[in-house]
């Protein structure tokens, strides 16, 4: 069996980019939900996000991967943070995400979807406070406080927070496995050009056909328009 895993921040696109993979013939097919109103992409998963573990609880598995084609896992990864250092994996769940995300697969993919720069995770940070009404003081705040999770560093120190959190996920994949670093700046907000080609490097990557490329700019174009319309009307 195959896995994609997409780690990405929060507003930085995971579910966009999820509904346009599984779109493709190599990729398990899920159902999208999308509200126009606020650019947001819901794709059909059948396990939770790692963060609803970050008490330690045990993490539940899906049961419903494909044998034959890329199945796919999106995740903001937060519940990899551990509970009492921002440095580690979170010990309490280690062995069983390493096995269940890389492990007990014959082939892995990982795409970090994380900003590269201070403007790209500035940009990503308004588009989620936007469009998930979300900062450091809100109820999901205080359950990520609550339960060892530097939220204030997230929101307030942008792009240091960033950088640790990208490298504790780079640290915590298995040797023998892959990954690639994808800017969502530059795959869904930038000029046509950079673009085009960073998806041509994900796609590349992957290792897919890339005969929905022409499809997936028109729909980049779009999301790059509707969410660049939503910041600045929520810009006060």
């Amino acid at each position: 069996m195959k896995l994609i895993k997409v780690r990405y921040r929060g507003g930085g696109g995971g579910e966009f980019l999820g509904s346009l993979l599984t779109k493709h013939s190599d990729v398990v097919t899920k159902e999208v939900e999308y509200d126009e109103s606020v650019e947001r992409w819901f794709l059909e998963r059948s396990d939770e996000l790692s963060q609803h573990y970050i008490d330690g609880s045990e993490p539940v598995s899906a049961t419903d991967w494909d044998d034959a084609l890329w199945n796919i896992r999106l995740d903001h990864g937060y519940g990899f943070y551990v509970n009492d250092s921002a440095d580690t994996f979170d010990s309490s769940n280690e062995e069983y995400y390493k096995n269940y995300l890389w492990n007990d697969w014959d082939e892995t993919k990982t795409i970090l979807l994380q900003p590269q720069s201070e403007k790209s995770v500035k940009y990503i940070d308004q588009l989620a406070a936007a469009k998930l009404n979300l900062g450091p003081s809100n109820q999901e705040g205080h359950w990520l406080i609550n339960n060892g999770f530097d939220i204030h560093s997230f929101w307030n120190d942008q792009w240091e927070s960033c950088k640790e959190l990208t490298e504790l996920y780079k640290d915590i994949i298995p040797e023998g496995h892959s990954y690639i670093e994808i800017d969502p700046h530059d795959l869904f907000h930038s000029d046509e050009e950079l673009s085009e080609n960073t998806l041509y490097t994900m796609i590349d990557y992957l290792k897919f056909d890339d005969y929905m490329i022409d499809e997936w700019i028109l729909k980049i174009d779009k999301y790059r328009v509707n969410n660049k319309k939503l910041i600045n009307r929520t810009i006060v």
